[in-house]
């Protein structure tokens, strides 16, 4: 398990320097095909990930009021570019 949180480390650091906008993906990757006990710390971190997009498309998701109309959806259409429509 430490080298996989090693690994994880580096390979954020080294996104971070060549493209910050991939670096929590390319690590929470690296750590749920590399082991799969580490989804314990993936899991938080791809919903970390997703709070912060969501934030900065100036979307609360920690507000009940946001979530609440999510919960009818029956059907959710995302593109090979996980971009959300």
């Amino acid at each position: 398990m430490a080298t996989v949180l090693a690994l994880a480390t580096l390979t954020l650091l080294v996104w971070l320097c060549l493209g910050p906008a991939n670096a929590v993906e390319h690590t929470a990757a690296l750590l749920i095909v590399a082991c799969p006990c580490a989804l314990g710390l993936a899991t938080p971190l791809a919903v970390a990930a997703i709070i912060a997009v969501a934030m900065a498309g100036s979307i609360s998701p920690l507000l009940a009021a946001v979530l609440m109309p999510l919960s009818s959806l029956t059907v959710v259409i995302s593109s090979y570019l996980a971009r959300t429509f």
